[in-house]
This record gives C-alpha cells, structure tokens and sequence, in this order.
C-alpha cells in the first residue's frame, strides 16, 4: 500500500482487493477482534481507516515471514529436499 492510500478511507470491496478472503470471513474476523473495526461515514457508509488496513497487511506480513523462517531456519526445507533429489535421479 503506497504513502498515499495510508490517510483516508477505504470501502469493502477495496479492502477485500487487498485482503482477498470472503465477505463472511472479513465480518466474523471484525467480530472476534482479528480485523479492524469499521467507521460509520453515513446512515448506510461504512468504511475503514487505509492506516488501519495498512497495519493489518504489515502484520500479516510479518507473521508469515516469521513463520516461514521458523519452520525453514538453516537447514533446506523438505520441499528443496525433494526437488534435490528428484534433480539427481
């Protein structure tokens, strides 16, 4: 996400381009606190803070670099194994 969409709003099919997951999943994960809560702009606009989606995706982010290190730390991972040893056969 650019400098530019981090200030302002951001709708839910916007939101969902950047976090693709279903619009059920988007509002039970808003129920238990996983994403952002949303902003009341009018009587039937609801939006969300870019700041907010954009720390989300930084987070999310984050996470998976760090479980993708823990799980292949200096030894190859067990995919490049086979790869390996597929490539000498």
């Amino acid at each position: 996400m650019s400098s530019q969409q981090k200030v302002g709003f951001l709708r839910l099919p916007q939101v969902l381009e950047l976090f693709p997951i279903s619009k059920s999943a988007w509002w039970r994960g808003i129920k238990t606190g996983i994403y952002p809560k949303p902003v009341r702009l009018g009587e039937r606009c609801t939006a969300w803070r870019a700041s907010d989606i954009s720390e989300l995706l930084e987070r999310v982010s984050n996470q998976n670099a760090e479980k993708e290190s823990a799980e292949c730390p200096a030894k190859p991972c067990a995919a490049a194994a086979k790869e390996a040893n597929h490539a000498k056969a």
